[in-house]
């Protein structure tokens, strides 16, 4: 092929491999700037590969003037190092954000108990659970419902959820209306934190809390986080007119303002109160 305004073919080519460079840089970078890609590797070798063929199409386009074809390679070879710097610098939350976006969810149901005392979303449909693994001693559980579901199929992470309701056992603290009702609700709630922790291991958080949607139902709210692994044990605990309502969330990394456990807890909505 004849030289390219002046320019021999094998210069042009040269020009054309130039987003080869953009590896190389990517990996020298985190010693310049002490900042480390949010991406791997595979991201500057794939764009790299697709820039440098766009330039060599543009290079044998015989069809185009000389002058275009010098101008294209070098605005290909331009956007792709630009490209790559925003890559770069891109921040881990905008990526974690953007990976949320396009992650698979699944189809939530309302779930109502069978006292319909209560009305909760779960994914998928929720079937009963064992009533006798949540607080055992303390409450006996007239309905349990339990749900999960693995955004990323049967080898990726599962999430579960669990709620039910209950009574509590006699001589396992009175929960009962009265002067002395807020007193016996703490000392029964410090039984229940002392067997949670006995149950799921390692404590992260403990505290009282007011539900979003009903901001007059107070309860207590757990994170456990056991050694053995990135599961995180999200548990919420409401007490009403001697009622428990008993609310579990599960998952690797899970935190209480995270989507799949935050839509959960959320959702929760008394019916009766009595």
């Amino acid at each position: 092929m004849r030289p390219v305004a002046g320019l021999p073919v094998s210069v042009l080519v040269g020009f054309a491999l130039m987003p080869f460079g953009i590896p190389l840089l990517w990996f020298v970078s985190p010693l310049v700037t002490g900042q480390e890609a949010a991406l791997s590797l595979a991201v500057p070798v794939s764009l790299a590969i697709a820039a440098s063929a766009l330039c060599l199409g543009v290079v044998y386009t015989i069809d185009w003037t000389a002058a275009t074809r010098i101008k294209g390679v070098l605005i290909l070879v331009g956007l792709s190092y630009f490209s790559a710097a925003g890559l770069f610098f891109l921040k881990k939350d905008l990526m974690d954000r953007v990976q949320k976006f396009f992650s698979v969810t699944p189809q939530w149901y309302p779930v109502t108990a069978k006292d319909r005392s209560y009305r909760i979303q779960m994914p998928f449909p929720a079937p009963e659970g064992e009533k006798e693994r949540l607080l055992r001693g303390m409450v006996r559980m007239t309905d349990v419902r339990t749900a999960q579901y693995q955004p990323d199929g049967p080898k990726g992470p599962t999430f579960r959820y669990c709620c039910g309701v209950g009574q509590t056992v006699p001589n396992a603290g009175d929960l009962a209306d009265g002067w002395l009702a807020p007193i016996r609700e703490q000392m029964w709630f410090a039984r229940v934190d002392e067997q949670l922790k006995r149950e799921f291991g390692k404590l992260v958080e403990g505290q009282s809390i007011r539900h979003r949607s009903e901001p007059d139902l107070s309860g207590r709210q757990w994170v456990f986080k056991p050694d053995n692994g990135p599961s995180v044990r999200i548990v919420q605990i409401f007490v009403v007119s001697g009622r428990v309502y008993y609310l579990s969330a599960e998952g690797p990394e899970l935190a209480p303002n995270d989507d799949p456990a935050e839509r959960f807890f959320n959702s929760f909505e008394l019916l009766a109160r009595k």
